[in-house]
Protein backbone atom coordinates (compact mmCIF):
# COMPACT_ATOMS: atom_id res chain seq x y z
CA UNK A 1 0.00 0.00 0.00
CA UNK A 2 1.49 3.49 -0.74
CA UNK A 3 2.37 5.55 2.10
CA UNK A 4 0.29 8.26 1.62
CA UNK A 5 -2.64 5.84 1.86
CA UNK A 6 -1.73 5.61 5.51
CA UNK A 7 -2.26 6.35 8.74
CA UNK A 8 0.15 9.25 8.53
CA UNK A 9 -1.65 11.31 5.83
CA UNK A 10 -4.68 10.39 7.36
CA UNK A 11 -6.05 14.04 8.40
CA UNK A 12 -5.09 15.41 4.93
CA UNK A 13 -6.58 12.41 2.78
CA UNK A 14 -9.58 12.23 4.51
CA UNK A 15 -10.70 15.85 4.75
CA UNK A 16 -9.40 16.65 1.36
CA UNK A 17 -11.00 14.00 -0.07
CA UNK A 18 -14.66 14.71 0.69
CA UNK A 19 -13.83 17.65 -2.02
CA UNK A 20 -12.88 15.81 -4.57
CA UNK A 21 -9.24 17.06 -3.75
CA UNK A 22 -7.02 14.18 -3.32
CA UNK A 23 -4.29 14.12 -5.80
CA UNK A 24 -4.61 10.68 -6.77
CA UNK A 25 -8.55 10.87 -7.05
CA UNK A 26 -9.41 10.17 -10.46
CA UNK A 27 -12.28 9.34 -12.74
CA UNK A 28 -14.36 11.64 -14.93
CA UNK A 29 -16.85 13.21 -12.38
CA UNK A 30 -14.03 14.51 -10.67
CA UNK A 31 -13.81 17.91 -12.04
CA UNK A 32 -18.04 17.86 -11.22
CA UNK A 33 -17.30 16.93 -7.82
CA UNK A 34 -15.09 19.79 -7.31
CA UNK A 35 -17.52 22.46 -9.14
CA UNK A 36 -20.17 21.19 -7.16
CA UNK A 37 -18.44 21.54 -4.03
CA UNK A 38 -17.26 25.09 -4.46
CA UNK A 39 -20.47 26.64 -6.23
CA UNK A 40 -22.56 26.13 -2.94
CA UNK A 41 -20.57 28.96 -1.41
CA UNK A 42 -21.81 31.60 -3.54
CA UNK A 43 -24.87 31.13 -1.03
CA UNK A 44 -23.70 33.01 1.29
CA UNK A 45 -20.38 34.96 -0.11
CA UNK A 46 -22.43 36.88 -2.30
CA UNK A 47 -25.01 37.67 0.38
CA UNK A 48 -21.77 38.86 2.43
CA UNK A 49 -20.78 41.42 -0.22
CA UNK A 50 -23.67 42.62 -0.75
CA UNK A 51 -24.22 43.35 2.40
CA UNK A 52 -20.30 44.78 3.04
CA UNK A 53 -21.35 46.89 0.34
CA UNK A 54 -24.18 48.10 1.98
CA UNK A 55 -22.37 49.10 5.05
CA UNK A 56 -19.40 50.73 3.25
CA UNK A 57 -19.93 53.44 4.97
CA UNK A 58 -20.52 52.04 8.53
CA UNK A 59 -16.93 51.61 9.47
CA UNK A 60 -17.74 49.43 12.52
CA UNK A 61 -20.08 46.69 11.13
CA UNK A 62 -18.27 46.48 7.73
CA UNK A 63 -15.00 44.92 9.00
CA UNK A 64 -17.33 42.23 10.55
CA UNK A 65 -17.98 41.54 7.22
CA UNK A 66 -14.89 41.69 5.28
CA UNK A 67 -13.52 39.44 8.16
CA UNK A 68 -15.70 36.44 6.89
CA UNK A 69 -15.15 37.45 3.43
CA UNK A 70 -11.62 37.27 4.11
CA UNK A 71 -12.10 33.88 5.49
CA UNK A 72 -14.01 32.40 2.41
CA UNK A 73 -10.90 33.52 0.37
CA UNK A 74 -8.73 31.53 1.98
CA UNK A 75 -10.92 28.33 2.06
CA UNK A 76 -11.22 29.44 -1.86
CA UNK A 77 -7.62 29.70 -2.81
CA UNK A 78 -6.55 26.86 -1.04
CA UNK A 79 -9.33 25.07 -2.96
CA UNK A 80 -8.38 26.51 -6.19
CA UNK A 81 -4.72 25.62 -5.50
CA UNK A 82 -5.31 22.14 -4.88
CA UNK A 83 -7.48 21.24 -7.58
CA UNK A 84 -5.11 23.33 -10.41
CA UNK A 85 -1.45 21.94 -8.68
CA UNK A 86 -2.58 18.40 -8.86
CA UNK A 87 0.38 16.46 -10.54
CA UNK A 88 3.17 18.94 -8.47
CA UNK A 89 1.46 17.79 -5.17
CA UNK A 90 1.22 14.24 -6.75
CA UNK A 91 4.92 14.51 -7.90
CA UNK A 92 5.49 15.47 -3.69
CA UNK A 93 3.92 12.35 -2.58
CA UNK A 94 5.08 9.97 -4.78
CA UNK A 95 8.59 10.87 -3.65
CA UNK A 96 7.38 10.40 0.04
CA UNK A 97 6.20 6.97 -0.89
CA UNK A 98 9.78 6.39 -3.14
CA UNK A 99 11.27 6.91 0.45
CA UNK A 100 9.91 4.61 2.14
CA UNK A 101 10.70 1.79 0.09
CA UNK A 102 14.34 3.23 -0.71
CA UNK A 103 15.38 3.36 3.43
CA UNK A 104 16.21 0.59 5.34
CA UNK A 105 16.77 -0.15 9.24
CA UNK A 106 18.02 3.03 10.74
CA UNK A 107 17.09 5.48 8.28
CA UNK A 108 13.64 3.96 7.49
CA UNK A 109 12.70 4.47 11.61
CA UNK A 110 13.97 8.23 11.18
CA UNK A 111 11.73 8.48 8.56
CA UNK A 112 8.62 6.66 10.56
CA UNK A 113 9.72 8.72 13.28
CA UNK A 114 8.97 12.17 12.09
CA UNK A 115 6.17 10.91 9.98
CA UNK A 116 4.43 10.04 13.58
CA UNK A 117 5.24 13.46 14.91
CA UNK A 118 3.32 15.31 11.89
CA UNK A 119 0.23 13.18 12.53
CA UNK A 120 0.27 13.94 15.91
CA UNK A 121 0.81 18.14 15.39
CA UNK A 122 -2.11 17.25 12.84
CA UNK A 123 -4.47 15.70 15.14
CA UNK A 124 -4.10 18.71 17.52
CA UNK A 125 -4.69 21.20 14.69
CA UNK A 126 -7.61 19.64 13.02
CA UNK A 127 -9.34 19.37 16.78
CA UNK A 128 -8.50 23.00 17.71
CA UNK A 129 -9.46 24.56 14.53
CA UNK A 130 -12.81 22.82 13.59
CA UNK A 131 -13.65 23.28 16.98
CA UNK A 132 -13.08 26.61 17.39
CA UNK A 133 -15.14 27.15 14.30
CA UNK A 134 -18.03 25.63 16.01
CA UNK A 135 -17.48 27.29 18.74
CA UNK A 136 -17.66 30.52 17.17
CA UNK A 137 -20.98 30.48 15.27
CA UNK A 138 -22.51 28.02 18.64
CA UNK A 139 -21.47 31.02 21.08
CA UNK A 140 -24.73 33.12 19.83
CA UNK A 141 -26.25 30.88 22.38
CA UNK A 142 -24.07 32.05 25.20
CA UNK A 143 -26.79 34.44 26.53
CA UNK A 144 -29.43 31.40 26.47
CA UNK A 145 -27.26 29.75 28.19
CA UNK A 146 -26.42 32.16 30.82
CA UNK A 147 -29.73 33.03 31.30
CA UNK A 148 -30.35 29.85 32.58
CA UNK A 149 -27.82 29.51 34.82
CA UNK A 150 -28.04 33.52 36.30
CA UNK A 151 -31.30 34.48 34.82
CA UNK A 152 -32.36 38.52 34.84
CA UNK A 153 -35.33 40.18 34.68
CA UNK A 154 -35.68 40.11 30.87
CA UNK A 155 -33.85 37.63 28.26
CA UNK A 156 -30.35 38.35 26.75
CA UNK A 157 -30.52 39.29 23.31
CA UNK A 158 -28.93 37.27 21.19
CA UNK A 159 -25.17 38.72 19.06
CA UNK A 160 -24.85 38.13 15.29
CA UNK A 161 -21.50 38.21 14.56
CA UNK A 162 -21.87 37.75 10.38
CA UNK A 163 -24.62 39.70 9.01
CA UNK A 164 -25.94 38.97 5.06
CA UNK A 165 -27.98 40.38 2.48
CA UNK A 166 -30.28 38.14 1.08
CA UNK A 167 -32.62 40.42 -0.06
CA UNK A 168 -35.60 37.91 1.08
CA UNK A 169 -37.45 39.62 3.91
CA UNK A 170 -37.91 36.49 5.85
CA UNK A 171 -34.07 35.21 5.77
CA UNK A 172 -32.82 38.25 6.00
CA UNK A 173 -34.82 38.40 9.71
CA UNK A 174 -33.94 35.39 10.38
CA UNK A 175 -31.19 34.97 13.10
CA UNK A 176 -30.93 31.14 13.10
CA UNK A 177 -31.21 30.99 8.89
CA UNK A 178 -27.70 33.27 8.60
CA UNK A 179 -26.39 30.85 11.41
CA UNK A 180 -26.65 27.83 10.43
CA UNK A 181 -26.38 29.15 6.54
CA UNK A 182 -23.17 30.66 7.23
CA UNK A 183 -21.95 28.14 9.88
CA UNK A 184 -22.38 25.31 7.42
CA UNK A 185 -19.93 26.58 4.93
CA UNK A 186 -17.60 27.89 8.14
CA UNK A 187 -17.16 24.22 8.69
CA UNK A 188 -16.88 23.18 5.00
CA UNK A 189 -14.18 25.84 4.37
CA UNK A 190 -11.66 25.07 7.80
CA UNK A 191 -12.02 21.41 6.72
CA UNK A 192 -10.41 22.50 3.56
CA UNK A 193 -7.87 24.93 5.15
CA UNK A 194 -6.96 22.08 7.67
CA UNK A 195 -6.66 19.18 5.46
CA UNK A 196 -4.40 21.56 3.42
CA UNK A 197 -2.21 22.79 5.95
CA UNK A 198 -1.69 19.17 7.68
CA UNK A 199 -0.41 17.85 4.17
CA UNK A 200 2.24 20.94 4.48
CA UNK A 201 3.14 19.37 7.90
CA UNK A 202 3.68 15.68 6.48
CA UNK A 203 5.92 17.27 3.63
CA UNK A 204 7.91 19.42 5.68
CA UNK A 205 8.49 16.31 8.43
CA UNK A 206 9.52 14.49 5.31
CA UNK A 207 11.86 16.73 4.68
CA UNK A 208 13.44 16.95 7.95
CA UNK A 209 14.15 13.33 8.32
CA UNK A 210 15.98 13.19 4.91
CA UNK A 211 18.14 15.94 6.44
CA UNK A 212 18.16 13.97 9.59
CA UNK A 213 19.47 10.70 8.01
CA UNK A 214 22.21 12.98 6.23
CA UNK A 215 23.57 14.62 9.27
CA UNK A 216 23.11 11.23 10.88
CA UNK A 217 25.32 9.11 8.34
CA UNK A 218 28.26 11.78 8.46
CA UNK A 219 28.38 11.93 12.12
CA UNK A 220 28.27 7.57 12.29
CA UNK A 221 31.53 7.81 10.30
CA UNK A 222 33.89 8.30 13.09
CA UNK A 223 32.02 5.78 15.41
CA UNK A 224 32.39 3.02 12.55
CA UNK A 225 35.63 3.61 12.27
CA UNK A 226 36.36 3.20 15.91
CA UNK A 227 34.14 0.12 16.07
CA UNK A 228 36.81 -1.03 12.99
CA UNK A 229 39.59 -0.70 15.19
CA UNK A 230 38.68 -3.42 17.68
CA UNK A 231 37.57 -6.00 14.58
CA UNK A 232 40.92 -5.51 12.32
CA UNK A 233 44.57 -6.22 12.96
CA UNK A 234 47.27 -3.22 12.78
CA UNK A 235 47.96 -4.35 8.67
CA UNK A 236 44.93 -3.95 7.42
CA UNK A 237 42.83 -1.39 9.60
CA UNK A 238 44.52 1.97 7.92
CA UNK A 239 42.55 0.85 4.53
CA UNK A 240 40.03 0.19 6.18
CA UNK A 241 39.59 2.88 7.85
CA UNK A 242 39.80 4.74 4.80
CA UNK A 243 37.01 2.56 2.85
CA UNK A 244 34.75 2.53 5.96
CA UNK A 245 34.20 6.42 5.75
CA UNK A 246 34.86 7.33 2.22
CA UNK A 247 31.99 4.45 1.75
CA UNK A 248 29.94 6.45 4.69
CA UNK A 249 30.68 10.09 3.35
CA UNK A 250 29.58 9.17 -0.34
CA UNK A 251 26.08 8.10 0.99
CA UNK A 252 25.73 11.08 2.59
CA UNK A 253 26.54 13.32 0.03
CA UNK A 254 23.58 11.14 -2.43
CA UNK A 255 21.25 11.50 0.69
CA UNK A 256 22.11 15.01 1.25
CA UNK A 257 21.50 15.51 -2.75
CA UNK A 258 18.20 13.63 -2.64
CA UNK A 259 17.10 15.78 0.75
CA UNK A 260 17.69 19.00 -1.34
CA UNK A 261 16.21 17.78 -4.48
CA UNK A 262 12.92 16.96 -2.21
CA UNK A 263 13.09 20.45 -0.72
CA UNK A 264 13.05 22.22 -4.07
CA UNK A 265 9.79 20.16 -4.95
CA UNK A 266 7.92 20.87 -1.63
CA UNK A 267 9.31 24.51 -2.10
CA UNK A 268 8.16 25.13 -5.71
CA UNK A 269 4.75 23.77 -4.53
CA UNK A 270 4.19 25.79 -1.96
CA UNK A 271 5.77 29.03 -2.28
CA UNK A 272 3.31 31.04 -4.39
CA UNK A 273 0.55 29.84 -2.06
CA UNK A 274 1.94 31.21 1.08
CA UNK A 275 2.32 34.64 -0.05
CA UNK A 276 -0.77 34.82 -0.74
CA UNK A 277 -2.17 32.69 2.23
CA UNK A 278 0.14 35.53 4.78
CA UNK A 279 -1.36 38.02 3.47
CA UNK A 280 -4.90 36.99 3.91
CA UNK A 281 -4.11 35.88 7.43
CA UNK A 282 -2.67 39.03 8.49
CA UNK A 283 -5.43 41.28 7.56
CA UNK A 284 -8.12 38.56 8.94
CA UNK A 285 -6.26 38.85 12.11
CA UNK A 286 -5.45 42.55 12.49
CA UNK A 287 -9.23 43.06 12.14
CA UNK A 288 -10.25 40.42 14.17
CA UNK A 289 -8.43 42.08 16.88
CA UNK A 290 -9.92 45.09 15.98
CA UNK A 291 -13.40 43.61 16.55
CA UNK A 292 -12.50 42.40 19.84
CA UNK A 293 -12.43 45.85 20.82
CA UNK A 294 -14.93 47.53 19.12
CA UNK A 295 -17.39 44.76 19.89
CA UNK A 296 -16.63 43.60 22.35
CA UNK A 297 -17.90 46.41 24.83
CA UNK A 298 -21.16 45.71 23.47
CA UNK A 299 -20.98 42.09 24.74
CA UNK A 300 -19.04 39.59 26.69
CA UNK A 301 -19.44 36.48 24.13
CA UNK A 302 -18.50 38.88 21.07
CA UNK A 303 -15.11 39.46 22.69
CA UNK A 304 -14.86 35.86 23.39
CA UNK A 305 -15.73 34.65 20.35
CA UNK A 306 -13.88 36.89 18.17
CA UNK A 307 -10.61 36.22 20.75
CA UNK A 308 -11.36 32.58 19.78
CA UNK A 309 -10.78 33.63 16.08
CA UNK A 310 -8.09 35.52 16.87
CA UNK A 311 -5.80 32.57 18.31
CA UNK A 312 -7.09 30.56 15.44
CA UNK A 313 -5.65 32.44 13.20
CA UNK A 314 -2.49 33.00 14.67
CA UNK A 315 -2.17 29.24 15.44
CA UNK A 316 -2.87 29.46 11.78
CA UNK A 317 0.00 31.49 10.36
CA UNK A 318 2.33 29.32 12.92
CA UNK A 319 1.29 25.89 10.94
CA UNK A 320 2.28 28.07 8.08
CA UNK A 321 6.04 29.24 9.41
CA UNK A 322 6.91 26.49 11.79
CA UNK A 323 8.05 24.12 9.47
CA UNK A 324 9.66 26.17 7.76
CA UNK A 325 11.88 26.70 10.43
CA UNK A 326 12.25 22.97 10.93
CA UNK A 327 13.03 22.61 7.51
CA UNK A 328 16.10 25.38 8.05
CA UNK A 329 17.31 23.83 11.13
CA UNK A 330 18.04 20.58 10.19
CA UNK A 331 19.51 21.53 7.21
CA UNK A 332 21.76 23.85 8.93
CA UNK A 333 22.50 20.55 11.34
CA UNK A 334 23.85 18.73 7.97
CA UNK A 335 26.75 21.76 8.07
CA UNK A 336 27.33 21.13 11.63
CA UNK A 337 27.97 17.34 11.16
CA UNK A 338 30.25 17.59 8.53
CA UNK A 339 32.56 20.22 10.64
CA UNK A 340 32.87 17.20 13.44
CA UNK A 341 33.14 14.31 11.41
CA UNK A 342 37.06 14.42 12.03
CA UNK A 343 37.67 15.32 8.60
CA UNK A 344 41.04 16.56 9.64
CA UNK A 345 42.56 13.29 10.16
CA UNK A 346 45.29 10.96 8.27
CA UNK A 347 42.63 8.27 7.86
CA UNK A 348 40.44 10.41 5.80
CA UNK A 349 41.00 9.91 2.20
CA UNK A 350 41.33 12.96 0.01
CA UNK A 351 38.35 11.94 -2.31
CA UNK A 352 36.44 11.74 1.17
CA UNK A 353 37.36 15.57 1.92
CA UNK A 354 36.30 16.87 -1.24
CA UNK A 355 33.18 15.50 -1.36
CA UNK A 356 32.81 16.74 2.54
CA UNK A 357 33.91 20.38 1.23
CA UNK A 358 30.39 19.94 -1.34
CA UNK A 359 27.87 18.85 1.29
CA UNK A 360 29.42 21.85 3.61
CA UNK A 361 29.08 24.58 0.49
CA UNK A 362 25.33 22.93 -0.22
CA UNK A 363 24.61 23.42 3.78
CA UNK A 364 26.48 26.50 4.96
CA UNK A 365 23.20 28.30 3.39
CA UNK A 366 20.22 26.82 4.95
CA UNK A 367 17.08 25.27 3.42
CA UNK A 368 14.43 27.60 3.62
CA UNK A 369 10.78 28.12 2.46
CA UNK A 370 9.86 31.24 1.47
CA UNK A 371 6.42 33.15 1.34
CA UNK A 372 6.75 33.78 -3.01
CA UNK A 373 11.07 33.93 -2.40
CA UNK A 374 9.82 37.52 -0.77
CA UNK A 375 10.56 36.38 3.00
CA UNK A 376 12.01 33.07 4.86
CA UNK A 377 9.15 31.54 6.53
CA UNK A 378 10.58 30.67 10.05
CA UNK A 379 9.55 31.69 14.02
CA UNK A 380 11.10 34.82 12.96
CA UNK A 381 9.03 35.66 10.58
CA UNK A 382 6.15 34.79 13.11
CA UNK A 383 6.91 37.16 15.54
CA UNK A 384 7.10 39.86 12.83
CA UNK A 385 3.48 39.36 11.43
CA UNK A 386 2.29 39.59 14.94
CA UNK A 387 4.12 42.56 15.59
CA UNK A 388 2.77 43.97 11.56
CA UNK A 389 -0.82 42.88 13.16
CA UNK A 390 -0.44 44.91 16.04
CA UNK A 391 0.94 47.78 14.20
CA UNK A 392 -2.40 47.82 11.63
CA UNK A 393 -4.40 47.68 14.69
CA UNK A 394 -2.93 50.15 16.96
CA UNK A 395 -3.51 52.62 12.93
CA UNK A 396 -6.92 50.99 12.80
CA UNK A 397 -7.40 52.69 16.66
CA UNK A 398 -6.33 55.77 15.85
CA UNK A 399 -8.29 56.10 12.73
CA UNK A 400 -11.59 54.90 14.78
Amino acid sequence: MEIYNGEYFVHGRFFVKLFGLWPFQSGKFNKIHQIMMILPLGTVFIPLCAKAYELRHNFHNLFVCIISILFFMHYITKFLYLSLKKKQFQRLLKKIDNDFSLFRDSSLKIIHDYSNSAKKFNMFYSIYLVSSVIIFNLGIFMPRALDLIMPLNESRPLHQVRVLRYHIDALDDSVYFVLFHGMFFDVVSIVVIVGFDTLLINCAQHACALFKIASTEIRDCTEEINQSNERVNLLTQRSMRKNIYHRKIVKATIIHKHALEFFDVLESTYSFLNFSIIGISLSTVTLAEFAILDHGREAADVMMRFALLVAGQFLNILYQNYPGQLIKDHSLEVHASCCECQWYKDDVPDESKKLLVVIMLKSAKPSCLTAGRYFVLDLQNYLQIMKASLSYFAFLRSVN
